[in-house]
């Protein structure tokens, strides 16, 4: 079960992290799950960083396939995070 939300809320919980958005991609084996991540300033962390800390707080099955770390989060014109942009990229990507 893909559980967005709680990857998020983990991955934000961090506290080095910005802000994090979790989106899902389909793929040929199912779902997929990619979380960007926005270092607050002057922070620098890797994916290995936060799996470690995802490791602390989530079972396995919940961890994203790839955690992405970004400048900034894109937006919409209502302001709100262009979560598909984020699925397209996350698809380009694989």
């Amino acid at each position: 079960l893909v559980e967005p939300a709680e990857v998020e809320h983990a991955l934000n919980s961090h506290p080095e992290v910005g802000s994090a958005v979790v989106v899902v991609t389909e793929t040929d084996a199912g779902p997929e799950m990619h979380a960007f991540a926005v270092p607050v300033a002057g922070a620098v962390f890797t994916q290995r960083d936060l799996r470690r800390w995802l490791a602390s707080r989530l079972p396995r099955f919940l961890w994203p396939a790839e955690i992405h770390i970004v400048d900034a989060l894109p937006l919409g014109r209502t302001g709100k995070v262009d979560r598909a942009r984020l699925a397209a990229s996350a698809a380009e990507r694989r």
